[in-house]
């Protein structure tokens, strides 16, 4: 059974090149050439450590990044609804302190203007309206 351990520095740094050049979507060989090629500049010593991966090693480096699905929204809700909600709410949501209390809030911000999203926003539970909640935060808080 075949094991890489990387140090989390370095594995925040493959993953970040990973994501931002979509790497695996080359294949096997050309992933690690691409790669070496990323952090020759950035980290000599991990470009080195990857130059020195056997077939197996990189492969479950490569199988590592490539399956990773993307993240779903916790909360069903699309970007627009997000959106809407952040219109809504944005302005309490800084100053919550009961989760409870902030969704009564927004449903009843949203019911005028936006009855349907109203009724899925009180449906969600608490944790999902959590993750919603830090969704609106990182969208007000931007890029």
């Amino acid at each position: 059974m075949a094991y890489l351990r990387l140090e989390p520095h370095d594995y925040h740094t493959v993953s970040r090149l990973c994501r931002s050049l979509e790497l695996t979507d080359y294949s096997l060989p050309a992933f690690k050439q691409l790669l070496q090629l990323c952090l020759a500049e950035r980290s000599p010593a991990l470009a080195a450590r990857v130059a020195g991966l056997g077939r197996q090693r990189l492969q479950l480096l490569y199988r590592h990044f490539r399956e990773r699905p993307r993240p779903r929204r916790g909360h069903g809700l699309n970007g627009a609804e997000v959106a809407a909600v952040q219109a809504a709410g944005v302005p309490l949501m800084a100053q919550a302190r009961f989760i409870h209390l902030l969704k009564r809030a927004v449903v009843r911000r949203l019911a005028g203007a936006y009855s349907d999203l109203a009724a899925k926003v009180e449906r969600l539970s608490l944790g999902q309206f959590a993750v919603l909640c830090e969704e609106v935060q990182a969208r007000r808080r931007g890029p």
